[in-house]
Protein backbone atom coordinates (compact mmCIF):
# COMPACT_ATOMS: atom_id res chain seq x y z
CA UNK A 1 0.00 0.00 0.00
CA UNK A 2 1.50 3.22 -1.19
CA UNK A 3 1.69 6.50 1.41
CA UNK A 4 -0.62 8.28 -0.41
CA UNK A 5 -3.57 6.33 0.74
CA UNK A 6 -2.09 6.09 3.89
CA UNK A 7 -4.19 9.20 5.74
CA UNK A 8 -7.41 7.83 3.88
CA UNK A 9 -7.86 4.33 5.66
CA UNK A 10 -6.43 5.86 9.39
CA UNK A 11 -9.47 7.95 9.11
CA UNK A 12 -11.99 5.44 6.95
CA UNK A 13 -10.70 1.92 8.62
CA UNK A 14 -12.35 2.27 12.00
CA UNK A 15 -15.49 1.86 9.95
CA UNK A 16 -14.89 -0.15 7.50
CA UNK A 17 -15.93 -3.05 10.01
CA UNK A 18 -19.42 -1.61 10.87
CA UNK A 19 -20.98 -0.90 7.72
CA UNK A 20 -19.51 -1.49 4.19
CA UNK A 21 -21.49 0.50 1.49
CA UNK A 22 -20.70 -1.47 -2.16
CA UNK A 23 -22.14 -0.02 -5.29
CA UNK A 24 -24.15 -2.31 -7.01
CA UNK A 25 -23.82 -0.03 -9.98
CA UNK A 26 -21.63 -0.81 -13.02
CA UNK A 27 -20.65 -4.45 -11.47
CA UNK A 28 -23.19 -6.55 -12.67
CA UNK A 29 -25.36 -8.75 -10.48
CA UNK A 30 -24.46 -9.01 -7.01
CA UNK A 31 -25.65 -12.44 -5.27
CA UNK A 32 -26.23 -11.70 -1.76
CA UNK A 33 -24.81 -14.30 0.92
CA UNK A 34 -27.50 -16.42 1.92
CA UNK A 35 -27.47 -20.23 3.06
CA UNK A 36 -25.74 -21.77 5.98
CA UNK A 37 -23.73 -19.81 8.77
CA UNK A 38 -20.20 -19.82 8.55
CA UNK A 39 -18.60 -22.79 10.66
CA UNK A 40 -17.25 -21.38 13.85
CA UNK A 41 -14.02 -23.11 15.09
CA UNK A 42 -14.27 -22.21 19.30
CA UNK A 43 -12.24 -24.63 20.93
CA UNK A 44 -8.49 -25.09 21.14
CA UNK A 45 -5.61 -24.40 22.90
CA UNK A 46 -3.40 -22.14 20.77
CA UNK A 47 -1.51 -19.72 21.34
CA UNK A 48 -2.67 -16.08 19.75
CA UNK A 49 0.07 -15.14 17.16
CA UNK A 50 1.98 -18.39 17.60
CA UNK A 51 2.23 -19.00 14.26
CA UNK A 52 3.90 -18.24 10.44
CA UNK A 53 3.38 -17.19 7.38
CA UNK A 54 4.84 -20.56 5.97
CA UNK A 55 2.20 -21.84 7.95
CA UNK A 56 -0.68 -20.29 5.71
CA UNK A 57 0.91 -21.00 2.41
CA UNK A 58 0.44 -24.89 2.83
CA UNK A 59 -3.24 -24.13 4.79
CA UNK A 60 -6.11 -26.10 3.25
CA UNK A 61 -8.27 -23.55 0.71
CA UNK A 62 -11.10 -25.10 2.63
CA UNK A 63 -14.09 -22.56 2.66
CA UNK A 64 -17.78 -23.74 2.75
CA UNK A 65 -20.01 -21.85 0.92
CA UNK A 66 -17.19 -19.44 0.13
CA UNK A 67 -17.45 -17.72 4.28
CA UNK A 68 -14.43 -17.81 6.60
CA UNK A 69 -14.62 -19.51 10.11
CA UNK A 70 -15.73 -17.78 12.50
CA UNK A 71 -13.14 -17.72 15.97
CA UNK A 72 -10.12 -15.82 14.45
CA UNK A 73 -7.70 -15.27 17.26
CA UNK A 74 -4.59 -13.73 15.29
CA UNK A 75 -4.17 -12.27 11.89
CA UNK A 76 -0.97 -11.59 9.85
CA UNK A 77 -0.75 -10.14 7.01
CA UNK A 78 1.89 -12.07 4.93
CA UNK A 79 2.84 -10.52 1.44
CA UNK A 80 1.97 -7.31 0.03
CA UNK A 81 3.03 -5.86 -3.46
CA UNK A 82 2.72 -7.29 -7.06
CA UNK A 83 7.15 -7.70 -7.38
CA UNK A 84 9.37 -9.26 -5.47
CA UNK A 85 9.44 -7.20 -2.00
CA UNK A 86 12.15 -7.13 0.58
CA UNK A 87 10.68 -9.11 3.36
CA UNK A 88 9.80 -6.60 5.90
CA UNK A 89 7.66 -4.13 4.32
CA UNK A 90 4.81 -6.19 6.02
CA UNK A 91 4.93 -5.78 9.68
CA UNK A 92 6.76 -8.34 12.13
CA UNK A 93 4.04 -8.74 14.87
CA UNK A 94 0.76 -10.46 14.44
CA UNK A 95 -2.79 -8.88 15.25
CA UNK A 96 -4.10 -10.49 18.62
CA UNK A 97 -7.17 -8.63 19.11
CA UNK A 98 -10.10 -8.32 16.99
CA UNK A 99 -9.18 -9.87 14.39
CA UNK A 100 -12.81 -11.54 14.54
CA UNK A 101 -13.52 -7.92 12.98
CA UNK A 102 -11.50 -9.10 9.84
CA UNK A 103 -13.87 -12.35 9.25
CA UNK A 104 -16.69 -9.93 9.58
CA UNK A 105 -15.52 -7.82 7.01
CA UNK A 106 -15.25 -10.29 4.45
CA UNK A 107 -18.24 -12.98 5.34
CA UNK A 108 -20.51 -9.66 5.50
CA UNK A 109 -19.54 -8.15 1.71
CA UNK A 110 -21.21 -9.34 -1.12
CA UNK A 111 -19.83 -12.14 -3.29
CA UNK A 112 -19.73 -11.70 -7.51
CA UNK A 113 -22.63 -12.47 -9.43
CA UNK A 114 -23.38 -13.83 -12.56
CA UNK A 115 -23.18 -10.38 -14.43
CA UNK A 116 -20.35 -9.28 -16.27
CA UNK A 117 -17.81 -6.73 -14.09
CA UNK A 118 -17.13 -3.76 -15.89
CA UNK A 119 -14.23 -2.38 -13.25
CA UNK A 120 -10.24 -2.03 -14.37
CA UNK A 121 -8.50 -4.82 -14.33
CA UNK A 122 -6.06 -4.92 -11.28
CA UNK A 123 -2.79 -2.45 -11.65
CA UNK A 124 -1.95 -2.36 -7.92
CA UNK A 125 -0.15 -4.46 -4.89
CA UNK A 126 -1.60 -8.21 -3.64
CA UNK A 127 -1.41 -8.89 -0.54
CA UNK A 128 -1.91 -12.41 1.57
CA UNK A 129 -3.01 -12.89 4.72
CA UNK A 130 -3.11 -15.61 7.18
CA UNK A 131 -6.01 -16.16 10.22
CA UNK A 132 -4.87 -18.36 13.05
CA UNK A 133 -8.34 -20.35 15.19
CA UNK A 134 -8.43 -21.21 18.31
CA UNK A 135 -7.26 -25.20 17.27
CA UNK A 136 -4.20 -24.07 15.90
CA UNK A 137 -5.82 -24.43 11.87
CA UNK A 138 -4.33 -21.44 9.80
CA UNK A 139 -6.55 -20.14 6.78
CA UNK A 140 -5.02 -17.99 4.06
CA UNK A 141 -6.76 -15.24 1.54
CA UNK A 142 -5.56 -13.47 -0.88
CA UNK A 143 -6.64 -9.46 -2.40
CA UNK A 144 -6.21 -7.33 -4.18
CA UNK A 145 -5.51 -3.08 -3.69
CA UNK A 146 -6.93 -2.16 -6.43
CA UNK A 147 -9.00 -2.56 -9.74
CA UNK A 148 -11.36 -5.13 -8.98
CA UNK A 149 -10.60 -4.91 -5.27
CA UNK A 150 -11.13 -9.19 -5.24
CA UNK A 151 -10.93 -11.18 -2.34
CA UNK A 152 -10.60 -14.86 -3.01
CA UNK A 153 -11.51 -17.43 -0.71
CA UNK A 154 -10.98 -20.35 -2.45
CA UNK A 155 -12.92 -20.75 -5.51
CA UNK A 156 -15.47 -17.53 -4.31
CA UNK A 157 -14.78 -14.25 -4.98
CA UNK A 158 -15.62 -11.54 -2.96
CA UNK A 159 -15.40 -8.51 -5.01
CA UNK A 160 -14.60 -4.45 -3.76
CA UNK A 161 -13.35 -5.16 -0.48
CA UNK A 162 -9.45 -6.22 -1.08
CA UNK A 163 -8.34 -2.76 0.42
CA UNK A 164 -10.68 -2.31 2.98
CA UNK A 165 -9.73 -5.57 4.48
CA UNK A 166 -5.87 -4.11 4.69
CA UNK A 167 -6.70 -0.99 5.93
CA UNK A 168 -8.57 -2.70 8.27
CA UNK A 169 -5.96 -5.25 9.77
CA UNK A 170 -3.77 -1.72 10.00
CA UNK A 171 -6.04 0.13 11.70
CA UNK A 172 -6.33 -2.89 14.24
CA UNK A 173 -2.59 -2.97 14.75
CA UNK A 174 -2.14 0.55 15.12
CA UNK A 175 -4.06 0.27 18.05
CA UNK A 176 -2.92 -3.32 19.14
CA UNK A 177 0.85 -1.50 19.83
CA UNK A 178 -0.53 1.28 21.94
CA UNK A 179 -0.89 -0.41 24.18
CA UNK A 180 2.08 -3.11 23.49
CA UNK A 181 5.60 -3.07 24.09
CA UNK A 182 7.78 -3.23 21.08
CA UNK A 183 9.87 -6.18 20.93
CA UNK A 184 13.44 -6.24 22.38
CA UNK A 185 14.02 -8.93 18.86
CA UNK A 186 13.30 -6.52 16.12
CA UNK A 187 15.90 -6.51 13.22
CA UNK A 188 19.05 -4.17 14.05
CA UNK A 189 20.21 -4.40 9.89
CA UNK A 190 20.29 -1.31 8.37
CA UNK A 191 17.15 -0.76 5.69
CA UNK A 192 18.84 -1.21 2.08
CA UNK A 193 18.90 2.58 0.16
CA UNK A 194 17.13 1.18 -2.44
CA UNK A 195 14.26 -0.39 -0.18
CA UNK A 196 11.65 1.54 -1.34
CA UNK A 197 11.75 0.93 -4.87
CA UNK A 198 10.67 -2.64 -4.12
CA UNK A 199 8.05 -1.70 -1.67
CA UNK A 200 7.19 0.75 1.01
CA UNK A 201 6.38 -0.47 4.56
CA UNK A 202 2.47 -1.17 4.85
CA UNK A 203 2.61 0.18 8.77
CA UNK A 204 2.60 4.21 9.38
CA UNK A 205 5.48 5.60 11.04
CA UNK A 206 3.61 7.18 14.01
CA UNK A 207 6.28 7.30 16.17
CA UNK A 208 8.47 10.45 14.79
CA UNK A 209 10.97 10.29 17.89
CA UNK A 210 12.42 7.19 17.15
CA UNK A 211 14.46 5.45 14.65
CA UNK A 212 16.78 2.66 14.97
CA UNK A 213 19.46 1.67 11.95
CA UNK A 214 19.25 5.08 10.62
CA UNK A 215 21.44 5.66 7.12
CA UNK A 216 21.73 8.56 4.67
CA UNK A 217 21.69 7.86 1.03
CA UNK A 218 22.10 9.43 -1.76
CA UNK A 219 22.54 9.35 -5.59
CA UNK A 220 24.04 12.18 -8.05
CA UNK A 221 22.85 10.35 -11.15
CA UNK A 222 18.97 9.33 -12.04
CA UNK A 223 19.60 5.47 -11.86
CA UNK A 224 22.56 5.13 -10.49
CA UNK A 225 23.55 3.03 -7.07
CA UNK A 226 23.30 5.18 -4.13
CA UNK A 227 25.81 5.81 -1.95
CA UNK A 228 25.22 5.76 2.10
CA UNK A 229 26.49 6.76 5.12
CA UNK A 230 25.09 5.75 9.06
CA UNK A 231 23.99 8.34 11.22
CA UNK A 232 24.99 8.23 14.70
CA UNK A 233 22.69 8.49 17.51
CA UNK A 234 23.03 12.05 18.12
CA UNK A 235 22.88 12.62 14.28
CA UNK A 236 19.63 10.87 14.33
CA UNK A 237 18.22 12.54 17.14
CA UNK A 238 18.70 15.88 16.07
CA UNK A 239 17.42 14.92 12.93
CA UNK A 240 14.03 13.46 13.98
CA UNK A 241 13.91 16.74 15.92
CA UNK A 242 13.88 19.18 13.08
CA UNK A 243 12.02 16.61 10.97
CA UNK A 244 9.40 16.37 13.60
CA UNK A 245 9.35 20.62 14.44
CA UNK A 246 9.06 21.44 10.48
CA UNK A 247 6.36 18.87 9.39
CA UNK A 248 3.82 20.61 6.79
CA UNK A 249 0.97 19.23 4.98
CA UNK A 250 1.30 21.11 1.75
CA UNK A 251 4.70 21.07 -0.60
CA UNK A 252 6.31 24.54 0.02
CA UNK A 253 8.34 24.42 -3.33
CA UNK A 254 8.69 27.81 -5.56
CA UNK A 255 10.03 28.77 -8.52
CA UNK A 256 13.49 30.18 -6.57
CA UNK A 257 13.46 26.58 -5.07
CA UNK A 258 17.13 26.07 -4.22
CA UNK A 259 17.94 21.91 -4.37
CA UNK A 260 20.78 20.41 -3.52
CA UNK A 261 22.98 18.45 -6.11
CA UNK A 262 21.55 14.93 -5.56
CA UNK A 263 19.59 13.12 -7.70
CA UNK A 264 17.58 11.62 -4.75
CA UNK A 265 18.16 11.61 -1.49
CA UNK A 266 17.01 8.92 1.33
CA UNK A 267 17.15 8.66 4.83
CA UNK A 268 16.36 5.13 5.96
CA UNK A 269 15.85 3.52 9.47
CA UNK A 270 13.81 1.34 11.35
CA UNK A 271 10.90 2.15 13.94
CA UNK A 272 10.23 -0.14 17.40
CA UNK A 273 8.46 -2.51 15.36
CA UNK A 274 11.15 -3.49 13.11
CA UNK A 275 8.92 -2.02 10.41
CA UNK A 276 11.30 0.11 7.69
CA UNK A 277 11.21 3.87 7.63
CA UNK A 278 12.32 5.95 4.40
CA UNK A 279 11.84 9.28 3.62
CA UNK A 280 13.25 10.80 0.68
CA UNK A 281 13.37 13.56 -2.02
CA UNK A 282 14.82 14.42 -5.51
CA UNK A 283 15.49 17.88 -4.10
CA UNK A 284 15.59 19.51 -0.38
CA UNK A 285 11.89 18.78 0.69
CA UNK A 286 11.37 15.48 1.80
CA UNK A 287 8.09 13.38 1.68
CA UNK A 288 7.12 11.31 4.72
CA UNK A 289 4.40 8.62 4.31
CA UNK A 290 3.92 10.84 0.72
CA UNK A 291 1.36 12.50 2.59
CA UNK A 292 3.47 15.05 4.87
CA UNK A 293 6.47 17.09 4.11
CA UNK A 294 9.64 18.50 5.33
CA UNK A 295 11.95 20.73 4.71
CA UNK A 296 15.02 20.63 6.76
CA UNK A 297 15.99 23.62 8.83
CA UNK A 298 19.71 25.46 7.83
CA UNK A 299 21.49 23.42 10.36
CA UNK A 300 20.32 20.06 9.40
CA UNK A 301 20.40 20.43 5.66
CA UNK A 302 24.13 21.57 6.31
CA UNK A 303 24.53 18.61 8.22
CA UNK A 304 22.84 16.25 5.44
CA UNK A 305 25.26 18.23 2.90
CA UNK A 306 28.05 17.47 4.28
CA UNK A 307 27.48 13.75 5.00
CA UNK A 308 27.11 13.22 1.46
CA UNK A 309 29.66 15.45 0.66
CA UNK A 310 27.79 17.55 -2.11
CA UNK A 311 26.27 21.68 -2.35
CA UNK A 312 23.31 23.74 -2.59
CA UNK A 313 22.61 24.55 -6.69
CA UNK A 314 22.59 28.40 -7.21
CA UNK A 315 18.55 29.22 -7.77
CA UNK A 316 17.01 28.30 -11.72
CA UNK A 317 17.36 31.41 -14.18
CA UNK A 318 14.21 32.48 -15.54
Amino acid sequence: MRGSTRRAFRSNAVAAAGVLAVGAAGYGVWQLLDGPDPQVIASGDAVAGDFTCAEASSAPADFPDGLLPEGAIAARLCAHGTETVTADVVPLDALTSRAADLVELVNGARRVGNGERSCNADAGPRWTMALQYPDGSVRSLAGEAYGCQDVTLGDAQVQGVGRTVVELFVDRLTAQRQGETPPADVPADPVACDAIDAGAAVMPWTDRSHLAAVALCWSTTPGAPFASVPLTPEQTEGVLADLTANLRDLPLRTRDYTCPSWSQVRITGRNAWGDPVTVGSDCREFSVDDVEHWVPSAPTLELLLDLSGQRMLPPPTP
